[in-house]
């Protein structure tokens, strides 16, 4: 069975070793390496999406970083669990999707966006983190691939309200 689980969380938690003054050139660099997605991402998420990265304070990433690498082999192994469990539920032979874990600045908890050749779900992992849910990850990731499917891709997460 195929891989449908990416994780770039570590690739994306690269910006703390920047000053904050140049975290714009690091998502530009980002864009980059994974083009077309971020581009897509931003797009979903709307507004200037630097306005984003410089409202998320350097401490609360500093925290998040901790926190995820002392969890994230439990959480990614949970959710290859979850998924290779749900295999038929999924459709994963189609190959028509991945789910891209990464750092979005914490506005959505997903979006799916058009890569070359599949649909990505992006997951902000920072965002259920700052939720206070991260915990929860695994069994979230199902609920929004299950939503993925039943939509026919659906492309929002939820936002913060207010």
């Amino acid at each position: 069975m195929r891989s449908i689980l990416e994780n770039h969380v570590d690739d994306f938690l690269r910006i703390l070793s920047y000053d904050k003054s140049e975290w714009r050139n690091f998502w530009e660099k980002m864009k980059r390496r994974f083009k077309p997605l971020l581009d897509e991402y931003e797009k979903v998420v709307g507004g200037d999406f630097y306005g984003v990265l410089k409202s998320v304070r350097r401490m609360d990433l500093d925290r998040f970083r901790r926190y995820w690498m002392d969890r994230k082999k439990y959480l990614k192994h949970r959710m290859g669990v979850l998924i290779r469990s749900r295999e038929k539920d999924f459709e994963l032979r189609k190959a028509d999707f991945v789910v891209f874990l990464f750092f979005g600045g914490g506005v959505l908890d997903h979006a799916v966006v058009r890569g070359k050749r599949e649909s990505v779900i992006m997951v902000d992992v920072f965002k259920f983190w700052k939720d206070g849910t991260i915990e929860d990850l695994p069994d979230r990731i199902i609920k929004i691939v299950e939503k993925f499917r039943r939509s026919g891709g659906e492309n929002r997460g939820i936002q913060p309200q207010g």
